[in-house]
């Protein structure tokens, strides 16, 4: 199995594709049966077929396994942001406040009406 790496400097994104219906392409590297890849600060956004495209981001570390495992742990990277990005914005939602209470009902409305 091979793969080629190629990384754009502009957006940093870095993409790779299994080449091996085409060994010949420049700087493919031979990646054996299971592909282990630690990238600093990386986090998937786009993955179908034989295709994968990371984000940098400043803080997470993870590995690329065999291509039948990279679908359900994008997944579950993905859940995994879903859920700390949901906790990041209800701490900056403040304290619920307590619901207002209605006066009680008069027993006799013939004040209301009088007035």
């Amino acid at each position: 199995m091979y793969s080629f790496w190629k990384l754009d400097p502009s957006e940093k994104i870095l993409i790779m594709i299994d080449t091996d219906s085409d060994p010949y392409i420049e700087a493919a590297s031979h990646a054996g049966t299971i592909r282990r890849g630690v990238f600093l600060s990386a986090k998937i956004f786009y993955n179908f077929a034989n295709y994968l495209c990371l984000v940098f981001l400043p803080t997470l570390i993870f590995k690329l396994l065999t291509f039948a495992y990279i679908i359900r742990d994008a997944s579950r990277i993905v859940d995994r942001f879903l859920n700390v990005e949901l906790r990041l914005r209800l701490v900056d939602i403040p304290s619920p406040q307590p619901p207002i209470i209605p006066p009680p009902l008069p027993n006799d409305y013939e004040q209301l009406l009088k007035g």
